[in-house]
């Protein structure tokens, strides 16, 4: 299990869902990729993708939101799986989608631990949020022989003896060169994604905006949210077609910024994504990998 560390904006969830096309076999998705060589497209595995960002008030919430998603993983896979508890549920939905598929099966966790921080102000319940998932994430080593991948993203790493105790293949990767542009752009993806929108854009303003995140590698890279957004011509064309979650305020300045100059060269700047704002609201997100062994 490996875990990467970086802000909530360089797009972890975007990551899990990636992951989950690539081992479903989604290949057209991929076309034209470097990964599209690289992969074993005639194999296809089942995925568990889980999402805990809500907000979850006690143990028994949280229970039954997880029941929820077995449930209509289960129904969308065409298995059957009853369960009275979340731990029991997840051991018999990972080993029906086994059977059922012939392949082991991927798990993706979306905000493991938002549960535990949420409730950080609570001390009793995010130790009861914490003892629950630590019963829960210690399926993942008890079903090891039935799955190929697990991925996990969250904002913070708990101790082995706590959430993750009994997973002994733990491997901090956050600082690993080799993984340093795991997230992010890089120059060459900015060349290659943003090649039409980058003409009238100050590029080594946009360095000094956006191209400050780096894990020991090479290079750093830039923030893809952001830089999305720089390089759009309009609010329609942002990432998510709307003004982005995060959005800048124009009181506050960042203070590494105040003395770049602004991107935009010969074109006004897209509405959400003004060069004089700071973003407010980014979060130190890691995620976690597990290969079964």
């Amino acid at each position: 299990m490996l875990f990467p560390v970086a802000p909530a904006a360089l797009r972890k969830s975007l990551l899990v869902d990636t992951i989950k096309e690539l081992f479903e076999g989604s290949e057209a998705l991929f076309a034209g990729l470097d990964v599209h060589g690289h992969w074993d497209w005639s194999v296809q595995h089942p995925v568990v993708r889980l999402d805990l960002s809500g907000s979850f008030r006690t143990p028994d919430e949280l229970e039954e939101n997880l029941l929820d998603q077995f449930a209509d993983i289960a129904a969308e896979a065409g298995v059957a799986v009853e369960a009275n508890t979340a731990a029991v549920g997840l051991r018999r939905l990972i080993r029906a989608l086994r059977r059922h598929a012939g392949e082991r099966v991927v798990v993706l966790v979306d905000e493991y631990d938002k549960p535990i921080l949420d409730a950080l102000a609570t001390p009793d319940l995010a130790r009861a949020n914490r003892d629950f998932l630590h019963g829960v994430y210690s399926i993942i080593k008890a079903c090891d022989a039935d799955l190929a991948f697990v991925l996990l993203t969250g904002v913070s790493r708990f101790s082995k003896v706590s959430i993750f105790f009994g997973l002994n293949n733990l491997a901090d990767i956050t600082l690993d060169p080799r993984y340093s542009t795991l997230c992010g752009y890089t120059d060459d993806d900015l060349d290659a994604t943003f090649a039409d929108q980058l003409p009238g854009l100050d590029r080594q303003a946009i360095r000094d905006w956006y191209n400050g995140y780096n894990w020991l590698g090479d290079e750093k890279v830039y923030n893809p949210y952001t830089t999305s957004c720089c390089c759009s011509t309009d609010e329609s064309s942002t990432p998510t077609g709307s003004r982005p979650a995060h959005r800048p305020t124009s009181s506050t300045s960042c203070s590494r910024a105040a003395s770049a100059p602004s991107p935009w060269t010969t074109r006004s700047a897209p509405a959400s994504c003004s060069p004089t704002s700071t973003w407010r609201g980014q979060r130190r997100k890691r995620c976690c990998f597990s290969p079964a062994t």
